[in-house]
């Protein structure tokens, strides 16, 4: 009969988590305890506030607040969980437990017992199998003995006046005093105790306070590398500097221990109450931080599954809620020497790194893990030609992705594709009248605005052209690949004479590679890209030292800043695009308040370029949008929008290019075109093309071109009528930022009569006046700037 193996199955389980209600040293020893057993352990000295940066727990210990056990228990604790109340003679407590999911301990002044003795029996008692609910284990003062006659055995029951053998034994004994110096009768015994103890608390603290400083001035170095190797993302030294402060709270903690023991009448003050709370921290935020970064180093780009994304994501948000309820606990500290700025800076350093972390690892999962195969069009769009969607298409790729695994990435020509098209397709009217194009192709598919309208009309077109149905459309521009070249460092070329690629020559490299000597049908452009791409791959496969975490920040910075668009079949991907606004839309005009809608008024612009005179004028172009809006008594809402552009481009040093521009603005439906100017001189608005944009806009569009070393002032005033009343309770601007544009400065003030003043809600205003509001920023992004009308006294 063959041998039966053993098979072992090791199921992954998450850590048990503890919540402790209390302070002193008994808090910080239970979480060190509990620590080095594997939970994953809160301490709170009062009850939690919210639950927001909480999850319920499977254990809780609760000596502080004992009035609030309840609440607690109903909030805190998990279904299956337990609470141990602990009564000490500070707090007592009225309840009786029904069952073992709550347990009493009365441990009387907790002053009378050794903390570790102390917290061994507060584990036996949480932990215990037995059935008993109520635990009494208080300690009394210890009280000096008195000796008493025992009656002899078999006796009367009455005392013997003669003494045992034994007792005379002992009366001889002490009938000779010791050998000692007698105390002077009337000695003051009390003040020489009192003396005593108190040079030993003077040497304790003394020694104390001096550890510490040198301690926070350990700390405080070690703080300053650890910043420096987080913003280099140099991982292999932040986990070198996190084991130095480990170590270095270690022993501080032992110090402490020894320390609290003593100077026991000082448990209470607050210095000792905040000591224990940073130890207790920061022993939890190291242990996490460990683990993320193990993970951290772990991460290969191909390997990218399902489970390896639920795991990762898992770990980052235990690892931000540590960082968070540090940076909580410390803002209340006030540690003298202790280096609390540079803490909470380093805190919230990490903090918004694993917040980029947490957003964007659900996007990729969606994107890198699918269940079955998932093919996507990439769009490489060309943003120094800049388009409505962010650039000319000149290249685009198929991405198969199945199970984490990329199984074809293949690069291909625009004009490969768009000659295969069969039939004619009408292109926009601005296509057809200006780029002189009697047929829409591929290559200038993007030309609505809003990206999942373009998505959906490129992957119509590579259907009709290549006979390819995708599931998504992802597009990326020049601004991407620039700065992912920042991440992955500079990039080998073999194939090309042997060039290096980097962030710094990006855009020369491109343009001696894909656009001088092009014509349609060139594979230079094709062949250069593939080569930028199989470097690219190769870097994120094999470099050690990549760092993952500036990686996912790029791309992060990337989606907002709209460098990247995404659109989706899948409802699910789609609907976590959208809600980060990832998704390239044109956003409804809306309030996105609780308020009613009847009380706000909503307020868009976009302003949207096209660079119709085939060539790469944008990388010469600057641009600066101006603002103005005034409320008029009547309230009629007037916008003047300045936007000055300016052509850097030098014909002595570069081939000449004029900025051949298709301007589009974009405001709310119903808006009046009042004046339109150029150069300050006015244009007939039969000249501009009005149109209306879906449900609830209006554009208007005008042909711009500038030569170079020029620059031109284009002035559009229009009007909402009877915008503001006196029930518009708030004002909400919705500014929206075009995919592909270089980020510019953006000036936006407000003018207000007497009767319609606001305030703004979000942003600060320059202005001192009353009724007028001044705001500089820039159009990095999408930008809401809230109103609310000011409250008459």
């Amino acid at each position: 009969m063959p041998k039966r193996k053993l098979v072992e199955i090791v199921e992954e389980v998450d850590l048990p988590k503890v919540l402790i209600i209390g302070s002193g040293s008994l808090a910080l020893n239970l979480v060190d305890r509990l620590s080095h057993q594997g939970c994953l352990t809160t301490l709170a000295e009062n009850y939690p506030q919210t639950k927001s940066e909480l999850d319920q727990y499977d254990y809780i210990f609760q000596w502080e607040n004992l009035n609030e056990w309840a609440k607690v228990f109903k909030t805190f604790l998990k279904p299956q969980g337990k609470m141990l109340l602990i009564e000490t003679s500070n707090q007592a407590i009225s309840v009786t437990p029904v069952n073992t999911r709550l347990r009493i301990l009365r441990t009387g002044d907790v002053n009378l017992w050794n903390t570790t003795e102390l917290v061994e029996k507060i584990l036996k008692v949480m932990f215990s199998s037995q059935s008993t609910l109520t635990y009494d284990l208080k300690k009394k003062a210890a009280i000096p003995k008195k000796s008493f006659l025992r009656p002899p055995a078999g006796g009367s029951g009455q005392a013997s006046t003669s003494p045992s053998p034994r007792i005379k034994s002992e009366f001889k004994k002490i009938s000779s005093p010791p050998k000692v110096a007698a105390l002077k009768q009337g000695t003051p015994l009390l003040p020489k105790i009192i003396l005593t103890s108190m040079i030993i608390l003077f040497l304790t603290i003394l020694v104390f306070g001096g550890v510490s400083y040198y301690f926070y001035s350990s700390i405080r170095e070690t703080a300053s590398d650890l910043q420096a190797s987080l913003r280099q993302s140099n991982w292999n030294q932040v986990r070198s500097d996190l084991v130095r402060i480990r170590s270095q709270f270690h022993l501080f903690g032992r110090l402490f221990d020894a320390v609290d023991f003593i100077l026991f009448p000082l448990r209470e003050n607050p210095l000792m109450k905040d000591t224990a709370l940073v130890l207790s921290l920061s022993n939890n935020l190291l242990q996490t931080s460990d683990e993320t970064i193990t993970v951290l180093q772990k991460l290969e780009f191909s390997n990218f599954e399902e489970d390896f994304f639920s795991q990762t994501q898992n770990q980052f948000e235990q690892f931000r809620r540590s960082v968070s309820e540090a940076k909580n606990g410390l803002e209340k500290t006030a540690l003298p020497f202790f280096p609390k700025e540079k803490y909470l800076q380093l805190l919230s350093s990490f903090e918004s790194r694993l917040t980029v972390v947490n957003q964007v690892l659900p996007l990729a999962q969606k994107i890198f893990a699918p269940q079955t195969a998932k093919t996507y069009l990439l769009l490489f769009q060309n943003n120094m030609e800049l388009r409505p969607t962010g650039g000319f298409i000149g290249s685009f790729a198929l991405l198969t992705i199945n199970s984490g695994k990329i199984i074809e990435f293949k690069i291909l020509d625009v004009y490969d594709a768009d000659g295969q098209l069969k039939g004619h397709v009408d292109p926009p009217y601005p296509i057809r009248k200006i780029l002189n194009q009697p047929n829409w192709f591929l290559r200038d598919s993007n030309f609505d605005p809003d990206f999942a309208k373009s998505a959906v009309q490129a992957a119509w077109f590579l259907q009709k052209e290549l006979g390819k149905s995708v599931d998504g459309v992802i597009a990326v521009n020049a601004f991407f690949l620039q700065n992912l070249l920042k991440v992955t460092g500079p990039l080998d070329l073999p194939d090309f004479n042997n060039e290096v690629v980097s962030a710094d020559n990006f855009f020369s490299k491109s343009e001696v590679y894909i656009q001088k000597d092009f014509f349609p049908g060139s594979a230079q452009k094709k062949d250069f890209l593939t080569a930028v791409s199989s470097a690219m791959q190769l870097k994120l496969i094999s470099d050690k030292n990549l760092s993952w975490m500036e990686l996912m920040i790029a791309v992060k910075n990337a989606l907002d800043e709209k460098n990247i668009l995404l659109w989706g079949v899948d409802n699910q991907l789609q609907q976590l695009v959208e809600k980060n606004g990832w998704g390239g839309r044109m956003v409804t005009v809306r309030c996105t308040s609780e308020e009613k809608q009847e009380d706000c008024l909503p307020d868009y612009l976009a302003i949207v370029d096209a660079n119709l005179g085939v060539n790469k004028a944008n990388y010469f172009i600057s641009k600066q949008v101006i603002i103005g809006k005034k409320v008029t008594t009547e309230g009629d809402l007037e916008t003047t929008v300045t936007v000055l552009y300016e052509n850097s481009n030098n014909p002595a040093f570069s081939p000449a290019v004029t900025y051949t521009n298709y301007l589009r603005i974009f405001t709310p439906l119903n808006s009046k075109l009042i004046n339109f100017s150029l150069n300050n001189v006015p244009v007939s608005l039969k000249e501009v093309d009005r149109e209306d944009y879906a449900e609830d806009k209006s554009s208007y569009g005008y042909l711009i071109k500038l030569a170079p070393q020029n620059k031109a002032v284009i002035k559009a005033i229009y009007s909402l009528s009877q915008a503001i009343s006196s029930q518009t309770k708030s004002i909400q601007f919705f500014y929206q930022k075009q995919g592909g544009d270089k980020i510019a400065p953006l000036v936006l003030s407000y003018v207000f009569p007497s009767q319609y003043i606001f305030i703004p809600l979000n942003f600060t205003t320059n202005s001192y006046e009353e009724g007028k509001i001044d705001y500089t920023t820039d159009s990095s992004f999408d930008r809401v700037f809230a109103l609310q009308k000011k409250s008459t006294p």
